[in-house]
């Protein structure tokens, strides 16, 4: 007998352990990633539209317009430090990092993108 609820049938894809401050994190299948970047080399105005726009087309010149249906969600943009956190698939998250690296022009100025982190756990 299984007194936990978790017979024959449950999955380890839906279990979840908790961290030494509480959060529930999941500890098997994670289903997004997390990539925190920066925009930097441009004097260019940033907004989250034009973040946004510059790494579907990048994805779109990489991967063609699949690619570019498979673009991230902005999550935060902080037009200060120009820095952004994008939640993607697991699955595309290296799509997403080619798509980042190859970012050298922006709005018609010259730019770099750096990941400054990337996990499959909002928290790290």
């Amino acid at each position: 007998d299984d007194m936990d609820g978790g017979g024959p049938d449950s999955s380890d894809d839906e279990k979840e352990s908790t961290s030494a401050v509480g959060l529930s994190t999941c500890s098997i299948a994670c289903t997004k990633h997390f990539l925190r970047v920066a925009f930097t080399g441009t004097s260019l105005g940033a907004t989250p539209l034009s973040v946004q726009l510059a790494v579907t087309q990048s994805l779109k010149v990489l991967y063609g317009q699949t690619g570019a249906a498979r673009a991230p969600d902005l999550i935060h943009f902080d037009e200060l430090s120009r820095q952004a956190l994008l939640m993607t698939s697991p699955e595309d998250c290296t799509r997403v990092r080619n798509a980042l690296a190859v970012l050298t022009e922006w709005q018609g100025a010259p730019c770099q993108v750096r990941i400054l982190q990337s996990s499959p756990h909002l928290a790290s």
